[in-house]
């Protein structure tokens, strides 16, 4: 048995899947984006190491301390979008081949269609939207919102369809429709008209 373990010990571990690689991209910010790179089925005790598109300088590493394969995450990473990186798993000490993936843009979310008309009160203004199954979140701000990518983390408060909003006059309403994480699936903003203001 101790040989038997001895010769587990010293297997290199099989490169990582490239279906098992996800880039996590903090779109807030231009290029190169903070970001981190997942990586799921990750044996136990195994550490994750990412390089740079020529594999030669390691740029961060993450390991599983479970007892069963996990997903790891590695993060703190300077992502350049549309890039190939360089990911292996070093297990007792030997480290696999290097699996190369390409990262990918952040995709802007596709607009949401939102009709705005005046409240129920005065200074009042309302959005209805038809949602399928999804949640919304709404904001109105003084300055102009930043069109969000798809899975960011969506400001404003929980919102429902046709309920008032208080604004005013050449403010911004922003609405965003959320999967159950609150991260944005559709986006729509609008600067409001005397019109849509009771």
């Amino acid at each position: 048995m101790e040989g038997l373990a001895t010769a587990i010990n010293n297997l290199v571990p099989n490169a990582p899947d490239v279906t098992n690689i996800t880039y996590v991209l903090n779109t807030a910010g231009t290029t190169p984006y903070n970001g981190s790179v997942v990586v799921a089925n990750v044996p136990a005790s195994g550490m994750v190491k990412v390089y740079n598109v020529s594999g030669k300088n390691e740029i961060g590493s993450g390991t599983n301390k479970g007892s069963q394969a996990a997903a790891v995450t590695v993060s703190q990473l300077n992502i350049l979008a549309n890039t190939d990186y360089q990911i292996s798993i070093t297990l007792n000490g030997k480290e696999s081949n290097k699996a190369t993936k390409k990262s990918q843009a952040p995709a802007t979310a596709p607009a949401l269609s939102v009709k705005v008309e005046k409240g129920s009160k005065d200074g009042m203004t309302k959005a209805t939207v038809n949602v399928q199954g999804l949640s919304l979140k709404a904001q109105v701000t003084d300055t102009e919102p930043i069109v969000p990518n798809v899975g960011d983390v969506a400001p404003g408060a929980a919102y429902q369809s046709e309920s008032d909003l208080q604004a005013k006059v050449g403010q911004w309403l922003a609405i965003y429709e959320v999967d159950s994480s609150g991260k944005v699936k559709t986006f729509y903003k609008k600067q409001l008209e005397t019109e849509e203001i009771a």
